[in-house]
């Protein structure tokens, strides 16, 4: 057997070897979990990343479904003959509020009342648009 200080063998020698070992082992168990808090975090992130583009994508198909009902709405109102001729009578006495005007507005809010009774619409607006001579 060798003493501790020519050999390495004795328990100066196994007390020099923990020594090596135990800071190699810790780099490697903090390497390791580095590791893992990364791969973790960046699959988090992924799904998070997949999860709002579903809901995007959901939203939007709503919002686009919605349009498209209002368009067919508004298409539907505005093939109506009595409506029409009351936003012809509302635009050609301009958009006062003149005494001229309640007729047709009174006419046009009949014509509309259960449409908005049913879309749970409060109001209504008549707009002329810019560009068309009428």
């Amino acid at each position: 057997m060798s003493d501790g200080a020519t050999g390495s063998t004795g328990a100066f020698g196994v007390r020099r070897r923990a020594l090596w070992i135990a800071p190699i082992a810790i780099v490697l168990v903090a390497g390791l979990g580095a590791w893992a808090y990364t791969s973790v975090e960046r699959s988090q992130k992924q799904q998070r990343r997949d999860e709002l583009q579903a809901l995007l994508r959901a939203s939007v198909e709503g919002i686009t479904t919605w349009f498209s009902a209002q368009e067919l709405l508004a298409s539907s109102v505005a093939a109506d003959p009595g409506v029409v001729e009351a936003v012809l009578a509302l635009i050609d006495r301009g958009a006062d509020a003149s005494m001229g005007e309640r007729p047709a507005r009174e006419t046009l809010r009949e014509r509309l009342a259960l449409l908005m009774t049913s879309t749970r619409y409060e109001e209504f607006t008549v707009a002329r648009a810019l560009g068309h001579d009428g």
